[in-house]
Parts: structure tokens; C-alpha cells; sequence
């Protein structure tokens, strides 16, 4: 609340200049700081939550072939927004971007992702998947409305990639 806020203010105010700017960083959850989640779990294990996406990468003819080791098993690309999901402390799913910003508004894929994993008997899980929907263009929207974007993505579609038991 307004205590807090007065306390950052003080810390920022009277400290030095590099840790106001941090601060701030912080606050606004951006960390680039020239370090990897990784690193920074080298010196202080297990602090941050490490970055578990798959993504996909170029092939590159002529210097990947030795890489990858036959069969090989492909999917159709998806035309939708990457996003993960995780249990809040009330045991509701909510839904981020890879860098954080919360979605509010796939309501209906966070009650479904709930059933799922008390019906896994797998709650704390994180699932990595994307979210579809018709165009991209109806996606994008739906991501983006505040008042009538619950309504707009009813009708999406969560394609689960991985489930990630942070635990093991």
C-alpha cells in the first residue's frame, strides 16, 4: 500500500543512483541486467525460476545436419501467442508471456487447465503451450481488449506443448 511506496521512495531517494534505477527495474519487472536467470541461479541456487521454453530453431543446411540425429518428428506451426500457465496462491491458473505481462482474459483455458490437473492429480505444474484461435488478428484481439476480451476469447484454444512439474 501507500506505506510501502513511501519506503521504496526513501530506499530510492537516499541510496545510491545504480540501486534506484534496480529498484525501478525491479518494480517493472524488467531485469535485463546483462545476466541469465541461469547465472544468476550459479551463485544463489534456486532463486530464480529458469526459463523452460522449447523453442524452435532455423535448419541450416550444410552445418545442422551432423546435429540432428534421424527419424525426425515435425509439427505444423501454430499461428498463435506462446504463453504459459501456473497456479497463483488461491489455486487459480493465470497466464503469462515468456517475459511475465499477465492475460486476464482466457478465463475459460484457465478453468479447463484447472479440471485437467486436479483430474491428473498433477496440481503446481506449469503448462507451456499456445494459445489459437480463427486468425491470428482474432488472437491479437482477444489478448489486447480490456472490457469485452473475456467474451472475444471463449472460443480459444490451448495447445498444451509441455507440462513442467517444477518439483523434479
Amino acid at each position: 500500500g501507500n506505506r510501502a511506496r513511501d519506503i521504496i521512495r526513501d530506499f530510492m531517494s537516499s541510496g545510491p543512483v545504480l540501486w534506484a534505477h534496480l529498484i525501478r527495474n525491479i518494480l517493472n519487472k524488467d531485469l535485463r541486467i546483462g545476466a541469465s536467470e541461469k547465472s544468476i541461479n550459479k551463485v544463489y541456487d534456486g532463486l530464480l525460476p529458469e526459463e523452460f521454453v522449447q523453442l524452435a530453431h532455423l535448419f541450416e543446411e550444410g552445418k545442422d545436419e551432423k546435429r540432428i540425429k534421424l527419424p525426425i518428428y515435425c509439427d505444423i506451426k501454430f499461428n498463435g501467442l506462446r504463453r504459459k500457465a501456473e497456479l497463483d496462491e488461491n489455486h487459480e491458473y493465470f497466464i503469462t508471456s515468456r517475459n511475465g505481462k499477465l492475460y486476464r482474459n482466457y478465463v475459460t483455458i484457465q478453468k479447463e487447465l484447472k479440471i485437467l490437473a486436479e483430474y491428473l492429480k498433477t496440481p503446481g505444474i506449469i503448462w507451456d503451450g499456445e494459445i489459437t484461435m480463427g486468425s491470428l488478428q482474432d488472437i491479437l484481439r482477444t489478448s489486447q481488449r480490456k472490457k469485452e476480451g473475456v467474451e472475444l476469447a471463449k472460443d480459444a484454444v490451448y495447445n498444451i506443448f509441455d507440462i513442467v512439474d517444477l518439483k523434479k
